[in-house]
């Protein structure tokens, strides 16, 4: 798998940002200070790497403390 993409969860903004992976310099920085340049704080990251484009979002609207969507 050649990893192409960089997908980073920011719990404190609230959104899910998709990068191209050329946008890291993969031999000169590591992940966290990559996603300081980004803009993102990792404390308050999750990331991954992965190499397929997502094609669709998914966005469930779940009613407060249940499971049920609506």
């Amino acid at each position: 798998m050649k990893a192409k993409y960089v997908t980073v969860l920011d719990y404190k903004t609230g959104e899910v940002n998709i990068y191209p992976i050329e946008l890291w310099d993969t031999e000169n920085k590591d992940i966290i200070e990559t996603l300081l340049e980004w803009g993102h704080i990792s404390t308050n990251c999750k990331w991954m790497i992965h190499s397929k484009k997502p094609n669709k979002i998914a966005i469930h609207n779940y009613k407060p403390n249940t499971t049920q969507n609506g």
